[in-house]
């Protein structure tokens, strides 16, 4: 659904570029890391980033969804990598490189959103709306339907009922 979205306000005009004319694999100079309020570590930006702009075509790797059960079935405790694996396709997981498995969690109101490009095998991250400077670039980690489930606490979150996106 992502997808078909974004190639329709591709088509429309709406994204200023079109993703073959960005390199392969690349993060937006605007983007920093820095301490984040939400949890730990997130991702700001000091300049301006319009509304559906592509902030970060993040590298992957992948691995079957079993590698983290297997893990912690062999070391008896849950490991990091259960945390931060994005669902790639059929049973294999992707793991984000660059700054993809530092941006928190937003369930009400992300002004970034992420798709799998297999083509170019990347985590693409776009704007959602205009990020001003100094503001933390959130993601929906799952389904908004889905957020009554998270793993962790969001302290954003309004705690209601999630329906649609």
């Amino acid at each position: 659904m992502l997808e078909k979205y974004i190639i329709e306000n591709i088509r429309s005009g709406m994204f200023k570029k079109a993703r073959r004319d960005y390199p392969r694999y690349f993060i937006n100079d605007a983007l920093e890391v820095r301490e984040s309020s939400i949890h730990g570590l997130g991702v700001f930006t000091h300049k301006r980033i319009e509304a559906h702009e592509l902030i970060e075509a993040a590298p992957i790797i992948l691995f079957h969804k079993d590698v983290s059960e297997i893990l912690q079935d062999m070391l008896g405790t849950r490991t990091a990598l259960m945390d931060y694996p994005f669902a790639w396709r059929g049973s294999i997981d992707a793991l984000s490189l660059g700054y993809g498995g530092i941006y928190n969690h937003a369930t009400d109101n992300p002004n970034a959103t992420w798709k799998c490009n297999y083509e170019n095998e990347s985590l693409d991250f776009y704007s959602r709306c205009i990020i001003e400077p100094g503001d933390e670039i959130c993601t929906r980690y799952i389904p908004k339907h889905m957020c009554d489930n998270l793993w962790f606490s969001d302290p954003a979150s309004n705690q209601v009922p999630m329906t649609g996106d």
